[in-house]
């Protein structure tokens, strides 16, 4: 049976940014272990419009992404004062996506299944996507720099081995200073692991505070693997872990246990992402860096409509200066 844990009880989450403006060269897909240091990337935010962009998601009670709605259906508030609603669209519009691969020993029977995984999930591509891979255990490393080529995707995770302690905090914000550089406005990290981590050098918090002003969204499918012979005393808060990281991320955490049909599950992820309205406000203006600016959707509510759930992140942090 498929357990989806949607993220404040399934109505948080989705992508808060601020409209940003870069120019960004995308490096040339590598594929192996290219071990690069986990830096800290800076901010992910620089302000070009004092625009704020929202992703949400729409469920249905079977948890089904609802599209066709407009923006009569929404009302958007910051700091609880009511927003005007500048532009909103519905469209399948290009991702950029890194795949958080755990390679760590804990991992070694289930590489398999992150393979089976990774390969469901681009049979739902867009021609223009385009995708990278972030591999992790004692520490991080860029496996695959940004490709449009799907094979090379599927070719990269054939090389994978299982072995080393998890560093699953620290592979997120290596994951997010690589999404920095990607093509599309759209960025997302999915984590593939069993929701350990063992040995990383960042705090949850520190790694939530990071996702709450960084530019991307996190969905996670988390492999069930409850016999893991190298669990520890910090191990035993793992799916608390994961489900915490997508909090902050914006986005959700699929449990898939063995007898889960796994295709069935990324599909899942693949068709919110697919599915997400994305509207844009003009907040007051900014003037307080790391100030935070609380954010609340909701759902108007007509007569006779089915029962919806919307999902967003509850807020942004404002950016420096430049």
């Amino acid at each position: 049976m498929l357990a989806l844990r949607v993220m404040y009880s399934r109505h948080f989450g989705g992508l808060c940014a601020l409209l940003t403006v870069l120019v960004l060269t995308a490096p040339a897909p590598v594929c192996g272990d290219q071990r690069q240091p986990a830096t800290t990337p800076g901010s992910a935010f620089r302000v070009a419009s004092n625009l704020v962009l929202i992703n949400a998601s729409v469920l249905d009670q079977a948890g089904r992404p609802v599209s066709g709605l407009d923006a009569g259906a929404f009302r958007l508030l910051e700091a609880g004062i009511e927003q005007k609603i500048l532009s909103f669209n519905q469209s399948d519009k290009p991702v950029s996506i890194v795949l958080v691969v755990d390679s760590s020993r804990s991992m070694r029977k289930l590489i398999g299944r992150t393979a089976e995984a990774v390969s469901a999930l681009l049979k739902t591509s867009n021609p223009e996507d385009e995708y990278s891979i972030v591999e992790f255990s004692d520490r991080p490393w860029l496996a695959l720099g940004w490709t449009n080529d799907t094979s090379q995707v599927t070719d990269c995770l054939t090389r994978s081995q299982a072995q080393g302690n998890t560093a699953l905090l620290d592979a997120v914000v290596f994951a997010g200073g690589v999404a920095r550089r990607a093509a599309n406005a759209r960025r997302i990290l999915i984590v593939i692991s069993d929701g350990i981590d063992n040995h990383s050098r960042r705090s949850i918090a520190s790694v939530k505070k990071y996702l709450l002003e960084a530019n991307v969204q996190l969905y996670a499918l988390e492999l069930l693997n409850r016999d893991n012979p190298w669990t520890t005393a910090w191990d035993a808060d793992g799916p608390a872990l994961i489900q915490t990281l997508c909090e902050a991320g914006g986005g959700r955490d699929v449990e898939v246990a063995a007898d889960t049909n796994l295709s069935k599950a990324i599909q899942e992820i693949a068709r919110e992402i697919r599915n997400q309205y994305i509207l844009s406000y003009q907040p007051t203006p900014l003037g307080s860096p790391g100030k935070y600016h609380s954010v609340e959707l909701k759902l108007t509510r007509q007569p006779g409509a089915q029962r919806m759930s919307v999902s967003w992140r509850h807020g942004y942090y404002e950016p420096p200066r430049d």
